[in-house]
């Protein structure tokens, strides 16, 4: 297994205000295998879903300088760029289809092999229709097959991801339940399309659907890429470190991966580190919660 980081947004804002040449030295400084960037939080895609060669080559070059291998990406979503896949038509699907193929593109110049994608992530919908969820849910499916194909036809060694999302308190959210994401890709039927399973997602999942964690084994079989963090009491939040959440059933689900062999990213909130221990420098922290991450999964997964 590969351990490491993803580049978090809040690098770039108070209270760290670092530059990315100054995220990138610190991440050098630390023992991981790998790093997970966010394409729209860097600047690589912008607003438009179209590819910014000058960031591009900047953040190549970070990549280069500081010897870090990138080996997934996470694709825009709608926080930053409109990337609508449950819209059939119109200018928000064409926007949609180009952004996540721009992000293939940019996947495999950086050596990437996983492309992360939230299915749906703010894209929930209000109703709460059977018949309206499954309309979204195989627009979904149509989109992706899209995506699945360019990567075929491109030959690239590149899988999709499609994560594990976290229910909303007022709204529908497809593949915020396991048997969701394993249809989608069951359907879509290809060994480039498998699942980014954000545990800290699906913790919340299995306490708002009252799941059991047996309930996730069909998805483990499928299982390519794992976001790893805890759910925090204190903050209420997600992408706490183990070690300060609810880690039981957290490693209960980890202890499903039994062959597991490929990514774990750490996708932890930086400022939540700041607040559990304000002496800590934020070098040790990350070594620390990669060493936890570690431990966790070879006594989880054996």
């Amino acid at each position: 297994m590969k351990f490491g980081y993803n580049f978090s947004n809040q690098w770039l804002k108070e209270p760290f205000n670092y530059s990315e040449e100054k995220v990138f030295r610190l991440l050098s400084k630390v023992n991981l295998d790998c790093l997970e960037i966010q394409l729209a939080v860097v600047g690589i895609i912008d607003s438009k879903g179209d590819i910014n060669n000058t960031q591009k080559e900047k953040i190549l070059g970070l990549v280069r300088k500081y010897k870090i291998s990138v080996d997934s990406v996470h694709a825009p979503y709608p926080y930053y760029v409109p990337n609508y896949l449950n819209f059939k038509k119109g200018r928000l699907h064409r926007r949609a289809i180009k952004c996540l193929k721009n992000s293939i593109r940019v996947a495999n110049e950086l050596e990437a092999k996983v492309v992360v994608i939230h299915p749906s992530h703010t894209l929930g919908f209000y109703k709460n229709d059977v018949r309206y969820e499954r309309r979204i849910t195989q627009t979904i499916v149509e989109n992706l097959s899209v995506i699945r194909d360019y990567i075929e036809r491109k030959k690239f060694d590149i899988k999709i991801g499609i994560e594990t999302m976290a229910p909303k308190k007022d709204r529908v959210v497809v593949g915020d339940k396991p048997q969701e994401i394993v249809n989608i890709i069951r359907t879509l039927d290809s060994k480039k399309i498998g699942v980014t399973w954000d545990m800290c997602h699906a913790y919340r999942s299995l306490v708002k659907y009252k799941l059991k964690e047996k309930d996730f084994k069909e998805l483990a079989k499928f299982t390519c890429h794992i976001h790893y963090s805890s759910f925090s009491p204190i903050f209420s939040k997600c992408h706490c470190p183990t070690e300060y959440g609810r880690e039981r059933p957290i490693h209960k689900m980890v202890s499903l991966l039994e062959d597991y062999n490929s990514i774990v990213i750490n996708e932890i909130s930086p400022i939540m580190l700041i607040y559990l221990n304000p002496k800590r420098t934020i070098a040790d922290w990350l070594n620390l919660i990669l060493k936890q991450s570690k431990k966790d999964f070879k006594k989880w997964t054996h």
